[in-house]
Parts: structure tokens; C-alpha cells; sequence
């Protein structure tokens, strides 16, 4: 810059906005008058005050950790199929829907369907992720796949150049452990793998169900560790509480309440929240669909004259 030029002006990075509202959460405990009575007993018995301590506090620690359960749930399967679909106990008849705008050219498929995934369709989509100024420094991947991917000839391959192993045929060489293979794709791509093994209990009109959030089809490249947050909103009970319920403030967003009822006798806890994991920077995260063969650009195949 020349002395007494002025100062050059900067692009300013574009801000992105996001409307809509936010779902609520909520979850309820009952302790019946037969429980009551069983903890009576237990207390006239004698030797169970820890237990019977245990079971009075239970139900607010549950309350809580059901709500993480659910954000969880909900960043998981957001994260990788980019949108999800909730349920909002203001509307419990409908499913609150966010869509995360993956952008479309951060979506590929894999090379060969035969062939699945392998360590060359994530190298693709570093390559594509550093022509748009981005580095990937980690991919999310479901255990299952990850375990197929290890068992390929492309990862048996580099973790043998990785070793200095001399081959004649890759057919000769083991499936190479996980911290060897993530030694060797480290070195070779500067990325790491992060493999989601992730099970959340669901619950509806008392049955349990586990279920995986992450989709297994997907895998996630992000270039951040800071990939989205956790956004909450005030409930109305927090600001106008109902008299005779105990209210406990947890994580700042949570809120418990303790209150009781009679004919039948019964003691409820509750937790409610508004919240949702939202993704954020949605253009450095790079989707690959292991499901989908990726559409060659003819164009830019045409205009390459280095292939033989």
C-alpha cells in the first residue's frame, strides 16, 4: 500500500439467518400411591434410607438426562441426513421440521456402487473441500461403515505404504486395526475420524425402544470442531410459576417441577425446555451419500487433457 493512500476495503463475511420457532420438550414421571406405599414400607423395614433417597431423587436426574437424550438424538440425525424432525409438545399431533440448507455442492456420492466406499471417495471430497478455500479435519462416520471401509483394498494399501510393507498382492495383506488405519489416513489427508456408535433409548406410552440417530449411509466431513449450538428459549412457567410447585433451574434451560395431586394420591416431576442443536457453518460441512454413485462432470473431464 503507497503512504497517504487510503485504506483498502475488505469484503465483510455474509451473515446467514435462520427463522422459525423453536420445539418444546417435555417429559413427566409419575410416582403413584402404590409406589408410595412400597417406599413406606421400605422405610418401616428399616436399613433402606439410601435407597429410598435414591428413588425421591431419581426422577428430576431422569427428567434432565431425557432431555439430553433428545438433543442428542436430534444433533446426531441432523448432523447427518441435514435436517430433522421433531416433536413439539405445544402441537403433540405434528412433527417440527428444520432443514439445515446443505449446500448442493458439498453433496457427493461414492465412485462404484460394487466397490462401496473407500479411501479415494473421501480424498474426492478433501480435494473439493480445499478448491473451495476449506479443509476437512475430521470425518464422522456410523462404526459400520467405518469397519467396511477398513477391510477395503484402498485401506489395506495405504496402511501397508504407511508400514513400508513390501507386497506382491493386496489380496496378501490383513485388514489393518483401527489405530493403525487411522494412523495412516491421518498421515496421508491431515484428517481424523470421529465413528459414532451412538444408541438412544425412545420412549412412547411406556415401551422402550433403541434406536441409532446417526444415518450409516452418511458420512460427515466437517472443518471445525465447533460444528453448530445448542439454541433455548425461555418457558413461560420460569417467569409466571404455578403455586405449590417446586421448580428447579438445571443447565440453564432445563426446567424441573415437582408438584403432587390427590384422588387418586399422586406425585409428578417434569422437565420442559425449548431448544434444538442447530448446525452452523453449513458450508464447511461436506455430505457424502454411500448410497449414490457420483455423477461425473463431463464438462470438466472434457477439458482435461492430462488423462491418458
Amino acid at each position: 500500500m503507497a503512504v497517504d493512500s487510503p485504506l483498502p476495503v475488505k469484503a465483510r463475511d455474509t451473515i446467514g439467518q435462520s427463522g422459525g420457532k423453536l420445539p418444546k420438550i417435555g417429559i413427566k414421571r409419575f410416582l403413584k400411591e402404590s409406589d408410595i406405599n412400597a417406599l413406606n414400607v421400605m422405610e418401616a423395614q428399616g436399613g433402606q434410607e439410601a435407597e429410598i433417597r435414591r428413588r425421591l431423587v431419581q426422577d428430576p436426574v431422569f427428567c434432565s438426562t431425557g432431555i439430553d437424550e433428545q438433543n442428542e438424538y436430534a444433533f446426531l440425525f441432523g448432523l447427518s441426513n441435514g435436517y430433522v424432525a421433531v416433536k413439539d409438545e405445544d402441537t403433540p399431533d405434528a412433527l417440527l421440521r428444520m432443514k439445515f440448507n446443505y449446500p448442493e455442492k458439498n453433496q457427493f456420492g461414492i465412485a462404484d456402487a460394487a466397490e462401496g466406499l473407500t479411501v479415494e471417495d473421501l480424498k474426492h471430497v478433501k480435494e473439493k473441500a480445499d478448491e473451495h478455500g476449506n479443509t476437512i479435519i475430521q470425518f464422522w462416520i456410523a462404526k459400520s461403515a467405518y469397519d467396511k471401509l477398513r477391510k477395503t483394498n484402498g485401506a489395506k494399501e495405504l496402511v501397508a505404504q504407511y508400514n513400508g510393507t513390501v507386497y506382491t498382492s493386496v489380496n496378501n495383506l490383513p485388514t489393518p486395526t483401527s489405530s493403525r488405519f487411522n494412523e495412516a489416513f491421518e498421515d496421508e489427508t491431515g484428517a481424523t475420524f470421529r465413528v459414532i456408535d451412538r444408541s438412544i433409548i425412545k420412549e412412547k406410552n411406556g415401551v422402550r425402544n433403541s434406536v441409532k440417530p446417526w444415518n450409516a449411509n452418511i458420512v460427515i466431513s466437517v472443518c471445525s470442531n465447533m460444528i453448530g449450538a445448542l439454541v433455548y428459549g425461555r418457558l413461560a412457567e420460569q417467569s409466571n410459576p404455578v403455586p405449590g410447585v417446586e421448580y428447579q433451574t438445571i443447565d440453564t434451560y432445563k426446567l424441573i417441577a415437582k408438584f403432587s395431586k390427590t384422588d387418586p394420591l399422586l406425585e409428578a416431576t417434569t422437565g420442559q425446555a425449548y431448544v434444538l442443536p442447530v448446525i452452523e457453518n453449513v458450508d464447511q460441512v461436506y455430505q457424502l451419500d454411500i448410497t449414490k454413485v457420483q455423477e461425473v462432470d463431463e464438462t470438466a473431464e472434457g477439458e482435461d487433457t492430462e488423462d491418458v
